[in-house]
């Protein structure tokens, strides 16, 4: 019996496999959508219903933490570890698998019999991250039904998540995850991907992820009514990052238009173009470089090629101009323009925001009446005009510049503003400490003191300096502010 037991023993083969491969299928909450089934299913030997079962054995054993997964009952052949990297790439799609630090795979003479699959956190802390990315899916779906098009619910989501992230330059863990983009609103494009994948599954749109290791980059191959598409939602938010500038570039595309498209092409041969449709190739949404904002079941947005500002009622199909931007322009001197506009747009409680070069307006879309809403004095720098805005929590926040052609050393500053009940009232500025209107090197030389405890850690120190919200100063805030100062990050 010893000896029976020693050369089991060593028909075992145990070997540890990345967490982070390339991509193959993907799924919507406990209904799995797999690209290409029945290609997966011949690889691993086994019938299409029982791919289905693996896929959703793997997701169910992600979601509660199971450290040991047996795979015997499949009879999947080890094939020289290549199928056991398809199982291993089919659980890793699941873009609820932040939580996977690392795979290891048994084998047992040429079949693959079980996955140990190690953990970054508990099952509890697990839940509570889930909960947190639900409840951020949550906000980034609002308004979204079941009877709206697919085209445009996965562009809302897209332009949302554009607005809310934005690109990582620290490469840290979670930027190459979901919960870093959802909940860090920092990503690369693992990191958006996976996001993208997550909202997508939140509202049941089929997608699947496509990797090209030639271009080290990865994105969104999505599903609308049975047809396949390229969505590249990383190079739609363009650094630096400003706020509501949303490209779409990289939205709808055929395989022939993502492998030349703006503003960094696809040119690579080894991803998947299978997307063939140019149903939405050149489509006129390309045209602008602010995010549809959807209210009340209709559509906003601005045409930048037009300079126009536009409803789309979804349920009609009646789309109309509200306001003419043709008549503004941003200075780019005493006596020149820029001839393109710079509008962005935002909705917030119902109320539709716009931006011109001096600042931001409401306009009803029913009556067409502009109201000046918040207005920045710019007129300590020559020739500022804001270049983007955004609207959350009862807070407005402009970029000011002096040209649209933003580059970590280009002069700029955030205007920042609370409103309540109609008011402006002045806001406290995450990292300004001494009120001056901008962030600078003294500002966090502040916070690096306070962090030191060399002076008091003030109510009013607090409020300012604890720019990551975890409720202390340390010298992470400090840091934080200092990159700011320096242009290496245009924002807290």
């Amino acid at each position: 019996m010893r000896k029976l037991k020693s050369v089991i023993a060593a028909l075992i083969c145990i070997a540890m496999i990345s967490a982070f491969p390339a991509f193959y299928a993907s799924a919507y909450d406990r209904e799995i959508f797999i690209n290409e089934p029945e290609s997966y299913a011949a690889s691993l030997g086994i019938t299409e219903e029982a791919l289905t079962e693996l896929v959703e054995f793997l997701y169910d054993s992600v979601e509660r933490c199971r450290r040991d997964v047996n795979l015997s009952r499949y009879g999947i052949k080890y094939a020289g570890g290549t199928n056991a990297d398809i199982v291993r790439d089919l659980l890793m799609e699941n873009p609820k698998a932040f939580n996977v630090k690392g795979i290891q795979y048994s084998t047992l003479g040429q079949n693959i019999v079980s996955f140990t699959i190690l953990y970054k956190a508990d099952l509890a802390t697990y839940k509570e991250q889930v909960a947190e990315c639900d409840a951020v899916a949550e906000e980034l779906t609002e308004g979204l039904t079941p009877g709206m098009p697919e085209a445009l619910k996965a562009m809302i989501i897209h332009d949302r998540l554009v607005v809310h992230c934005q690109y990582s330059l620290d490469y840290e863990e979670d930027d190459y995850n979901a919960y870093g983009a959802l909940v860090g609103g920092k990503a690369v494009c693992q990191g958006y991907t996976r996001a993208y994948s997550y909202l997508l599954n939140y509202v049941g749109i089929n997608n699947y992820s496509c990797p090209s290791d030639e271009l080290a980059h990865v994105w969104n191959i999505v599903v609308l009514d049975g047809v396949k598409y390229h969505v590249d939602v990383t190079w739609d938010d363009p650094l630096l990052d400003v706020p509501g500038r949303v490209g779409h570039w990289n939205l709808f595309l055929s395989s022939d238009a993502l492998y030349s498209s703006y503003p960094d092409n696809h040119a690579a041969d080894d991803y998947d173009t299978s997307p063939v449709s140019t149903a939405y190739d050149g489509f006129f949404w390309q045209n602008s470089q602010a995010q549809f904002c959807l209210m009340n079941d209709t559509v906003y947005y601005i045409d930048h090629a037009a300079k126009t500002l536009n409803s789309y009622d979804y349920t009609t199909s009646i789309s109309r101009t509200l306001l003419d931007l043709g008549e503004y322009y941003w200075p780019a001197s005493a006596t020149a323009y820029w001839t393109t506009s710079y509008a962005r747009l935002a909705t917030y409680k119902g109320v539709l925001y716009y931006s011109l070069p001096e600042g931001v307006y409401t306009l009803d879309p029913v009556t067409l009446v502009s109201e000046p809403f918040f207005l920045p004095d710019m007129s300590a720098h020559n020739y500022f005009s804001v270049y983007g805005f955004d609207v959350k929590d009862g807070v407005v926040t402009c970029l000011g510049a002096a040209t649209p052609n933003l580059r970590p050393t280009t002069e700029m500053e955030f205007y920042t503003y609370r409103f309540e009940g109609g008011e402006i009232e002045d806001p406290v500025v995450k990292g300004d400490m001494d009120g001056d209107g901008t962030i600078t090197v003294a500002d966090a030389l502040v916070v690096l003191r306070a962090a030191a405890r060399l002076v008091p850690v003030t109510p009013e120190i607090l409020e300012a300096g604890d720019v990551d919200g975890d409720g202390a100063i340390t010298v992470a805030d400090a840091l934080a502010i200092l990159r700011v100062a320096a242009k290496l990050i245009p924002s807290l």
